[in-house]
C-alpha cells in the first residue's frame, strides 16, 4: 500500500459497510483508517431495524480517496483509476478486507472505521436484504473492544456455573475430616516415643 498527498482531482469511491454493533461515538466526517492512516472518510450513517427480530444493523458509508490508497501488483503501480475497479475490489475482500469500529479516544468515545486485512478471516458479516445505497459493501467484524467484552460476559458465565457451594461444602468436609483425623492419632505416645 502506498500513499499520497493532493486532494485536487482526487478519485474517491464510497462503500457500505453493516455493523452489528452500536455506532455510539461514530459521526460523518469521522476518519476511515487503514494502518493508522486516514484514506477516507464516513459520508452517512443510519439504523435499519428488523420490526419482527427487533435487530438493528448500522449500514455507514463511506468515502475511500484513490490518491491515499494505492495497490501493488508485482513492481507495477496501478492507475489510480484501477484502483476501485470490482476485481480489485473483490480480490481485496477475498484477501481478509474488513472493517471495526475503533474507539480512539477514551474520554471522548470517538470511533472511526479501521480498515484491515485478516488474512483467513470468514467471519465477515455482510448484509444479505436490500442494501440501503448501490455501493460495493466490505465485510465488518467486531471491534476489540467489543471482543473484550463477550470474553468477559463468556468468563463471567463460566464462573457462575461453579458450584460454589459444593466447593464450600467439600472443603468444610475436608476440614472436618482432617481435623478428626488429626484429633485420632496419640499425638502424646508419639512424643513420648520421639523423646526416647
Amino acid at each position: 500500500v502506498l500513499l499520497g498527498t493532493g486532494t485536487l482531482f482526487e478519485t474517491r469511491e464510497r462503500f457500505l459497510i453493516y455493523f452489528q454493533t452500536a455506532a455510539n461515538g461514530l459521526t460523518e466526517s469521522s476518519d476511515v483508517r487503514l494502518g493508522g492512516v486516514k484514506v477516507g472518510s464516513v459520508r452517512s450513517i443510519q439504523v435499519q431495524l428488523d420490526p419482527t427480530t427487533n435487530v438493528q444493523l448500522i449500514p455507514v458509508v463511506i468515502e475511500l480517496s484513490a490518491n491515499r490508497l494505492a495497490t501493488l501488483t508485482g513492481e507495477t503501480l496501478q492507475k489510480k483509476d484501477e484502483i476501485f475497479t470490482d476485481e480489485n475490489i473483490q480480490q481485496s475482500i477475498n484477501q481478509g478486507l474488513r472493517a471495526r469500529l475503533t474507539q480512539i479516544s477514551v474520554l471522548t468515545g470517538q470511533l472511526i472505521v479501521e480498515l484491515d486485512f485478516i488474512p483467513g478471516d470468514k467471519s465477515g458479516f455482510t448484509f444479505d436484504g436490500d442494501p440501503i445505497a448501490p455501493y460495493p459493501q466490505i465485510p465488518s467484524v467486531k471491534g476489540q473492544i467489543e471482543q473484550v467484552f463477550e470474553k468477559l460476559a463468556q468468563s463471567l458465565e463460566d464462573i457462575s456455573k461453579i458450584d460454589i457451594a459444593g466447593l464450600v461444602a467439600d472443603t468444610d468436609r475436608m476440614v472436618n475430616n482432617l481435623d478428626a483425623k488429626i484429633g485420632e492419632l496419640d499425638l502424646k505416645g508419639i512424643s513420648d516415643n520421639a523423646n526416647s
